[in-house]
């Protein structure tokens, strides 16, 4: 049986956290990922109870104002116990400027999740319509993998036309797509990719490509991360002490 995806939650949109929605379903040893993007470092999401972190990268390019300047993108992960659906979980950005989040929930078709891979990097030269996000090392995707990748942009002054996830080696079937931007504070754009491993094995860093609808001198810029994962037997979870529940 293969895993699923079940869903996301509502997008938060807010200057310095709040109570981030989960899916209205969530079944006990389910990965559900947290997402955050955030202005301005050095003020990031502190890490919630019951979750662990990630990865978080930051980039960007100008000084910190409205369309300009540093950002971070955060990520969270933890097994689920069942009883999240249809509720909200809270996160605290000390200080925070402007800030998107959601939270993601995949369900294994066949007993239990490897710990998740993650990934990450950021594009800081401006003055292109083409953003790209070169993860730091090889993740391994392969057959059966899903792939999601965040990318967090200093503005929302453009529109994103295209983005697209590739692992030299492995065959990636687009299987979701999301952007929203919010007003709020000095703003900001997320832009979400999720696709499935249909063939091979990647033999090399992936690397996240938008394409946007127009540049200035240090937009659009900004930090992305790339998360692979895998749904396995729960006995070789348990060897591979993957925390499941």
């Amino acid at each position: 049986m293969a895993a699923t995806y079940v869903g996301v939650g509502a997008f938060l949109n807010s200057t310095a956290g709040g109570n981030v929605a989960w899916p209205a379903t969530v079944n006990r040893g389910d990965m559900a990922v947290m997402w955050v993007i955030n202005k301005h470092p050095p003020n990031g999401p502190s890490t919630p109870s019951g979750w662990t972190l990630g990865l978080q990268q930051s980039g960007g390019a100008g000084a910190s104002a409205a369309d300009l300047g540093l950002l971070y993108c955060t990520t969270f992960w933890k097994i689920t116990s069942g009883s999240e659906g249809g509720g909200t979980q809270a996160i605290t950005i000390t200080s925070g400027n402007s800030s998107i989040a959601f939270i993601s929930v995949f369900r294994s078709g066949k007993g239990g999740w490897m710990n998740p891979w993650f990934t990450g990097g950021a594009d800081n030269t401006g003055g292109s319509t083409t953003v790209t996000i070169t993860g730091s090392e090889n993740i391994f995707i392969t057959t059966g993998d899903y792939v999601y990748a965040v990318a967090g942009l200093n503005t929302d002054a453009f529109t994103l036309p295209s983005a697209q996830i590739a692992a030299t080696g492995a065959t990636l079937s687009n299987a979701g797509a999301n952007n929203t931007t919010t007003g709020l504070g000095n703003d900001c754009m997320l832009c979400l990719r999720r696709y499935d491993c249909t063939a091979g094995v990647s033999s090399a860093a992936p690397v996240f490509t938008l394409t946007m609808s127009g540049s200035g001198t240090d937009v659009p810029t900004g930090p992305g991360i790339i998360v692979r994962l895998r749904d396995c037997p729960l006995q070789q979870v348990d060897m591979m002490g993957a925390g499941y529940l």
